[in-house]
């Protein structure tokens, strides 16, 4: 009888199990968890309230190669259709991990110039302390960012803010993606565009809360 080395035995289990955790009732079973969880966890995640003189944003998310450049291009663009553009805000973003050598996938260029937008040339920038300070507003793309930004950024809570939360109207999303700008780094076109489309709302929509900010 022919006996299997260790190692094929090894293999052909790994091989089994990552089977099963990918297969179509795995994948499902896991979204149904992750949405129950965030129907409940997610309540407890709001924004405080935009306060009432704006000068500066900034927008920040893992690699700033991704997310954070493109909300930082579509907010200045929306900033400028309300009048609050050429200098009345200051308008970055930076990220967690940045690296200097990084840059923009094509996917993220390719979906970023559907909306006008050119990330080409973007250079990504790390976030410091130094570099918080010098902003009224801090956005993040997920709620792993709020904790983070308030651990960089302590005793300013009142200046953090979670960008998915501004989506109007409520979007398709579930209860996970709802508090998650997934990063599609990574991943298909079609995740790219539609996390873009997702920020392009966001971002419109902080724009018109800032603007009736201004004239109350």
């Amino acid at each position: 009888m022919t006996q299997r080395a260790p190692g094929s035995s090894l293999s052909l289990q790994s091989s089994m199990i990552r089977s099963v955790l990918t297969s179509p009732a795995a994948m499902w079973l896991k979204r149904y968890l992750r949405k129950a969880v965030w129907t409940i966890r997610g309540r407890r995640i709001t924004n405080p309230p935009l306060p009432t003189d704006v000068r500066s944003i900034l927008f920040v998310c893992h690699g700033n190669i991704c997310r954070s450049p493109f909300a930082e291009h579509v907010a200045r663009s929306y900033l400028t259709q309300a009048g609050l553009g050429a200098g009345a805000v200051k308008v970055q973003s930076a990220g967690f991990r940045a690296s200097s050598d990084g840059r923009c996938p094509p996917e993220a260029v390719a979906a970023a110039r559907l909306h006008a937008v050119d990330l080409r040339d973007h250079q990504p920038l790390a976030l410091t302390t130094e570099l918080l300070s010098g902003f009224d507003i801090v956005m993040g793309m997920e709620p792993a960012h709020l904790a983070e930004l308030r651990r960089l950024w302590p005793g300013c809570n009142d200046r953090i803010f979670l960008l998915p939360l501004f989506e109007l109207p409520p979007s398709t999303a579930d209860a996970f993606e709802r508090c998650h700008f997934v990063d599609p780094f990574g991943k298909a076109s079609a995740e790219f565009e539609r996390c873009y489309q997702r920020i392009d709302a966001a971002a419109r929509a902080l724009v018109t809360a800032l603007r009736q900010g201004a004239t109350d």
